[in-house]
């Protein structure tokens, strides 16, 4: 489950758990439709990932491939 925090400033986060962990990113939009729609999106992505059919690969950063629909699978931890 996901849910949208409305910031002081009137812009949202995103706030979810996945794999017994906490994520929270900046939505960087101030649009409430923008924002449920992310939210929509995350929600189904979401419920994929716990079913198998969105693959999360091993070392990225799970809140980016979620948010992005897996178009972005950057990997955590590294540095050029």
């Amino acid at each position: 489950m996901a849910s949208l925090e409305k910031r002081a400033r009137g812009g949202y986060r995103i706030v979810f758990r996945f794999a017994g962990q906490k994520f929270s990113r900046s939505l960087h939009t101030k649009n409430p439709r923008a924002a449920n729609a992310t939210l929509a999106r995350l929600e189904d992505n979401l419920h994929r990932a716990e079913l198998g059919t969105f693959p999360i690969p091993d070392g990225v950063d799970v809140a980016t491939v979620l948010l992005s629909d897996g178009a972005k699978s950057e990997k955590t931890g590294t540095s050029n």
